[in-house]
């Protein structure tokens, strides 16, 4: 049984904010509090109950064979086992995504090499290095 200090004081009760200028800001910067007005009656649905649940699934299943990625760039492949690899990788050059396909169940990135550019101006003036 949770604690006293856990529970939401709030839970299955219809809620209304109360503005109030003498307390301090929430998080959004308006400063008031809640208040309960009421039972709630909502009830979950089949959408919430099972439809959801299915949806999330078949989502996640979706997920995992994204994330295993493949990449192309310049000519070269560079295999990563997950989304998070392939962000943390130090490319030499600088890409950009060109196009993403799914090939045999993996994800694959096609990249574009960024060629670069010389700046030579800093904020809204030119700057001339010669």
């Amino acid at each position: 049984m949770p604690k006293e200090i856990d529970r939401n004081v709030f839970e299955g009760k219809k809620v209304k904010f109360i503005e109030d200028s003498n307390e301090k800001p929430n998080a959004d910067g308006v400063s008031g509090h809640l208040e309960a007005i009421g039972d709630n009656d909502y009830k979950q649905g089949i959408y919430e109950s099972i439809i959801k649940r299915i949806i999330d699934v078949i989502l996640s299943l979706i997920g995992l064979i994204l994330l295993s990625v493949i990449c192309r760039g310049a000519g070269e492949e560079i295999s990563f086992e997950n989304g998070e690899a392939m962000a943390a990788y130090q490319f030499e050059k600088r890409y950009r995504v060109e196009r993403i396909d799914i090939e045999d169940g993996k994800a694959v990135v096609n990249l574009k090499e960024i060629p670069d550019a010389n700046v030579n101006w800093v904020g809204s003036e030119e700057v001339s290095f010669f």
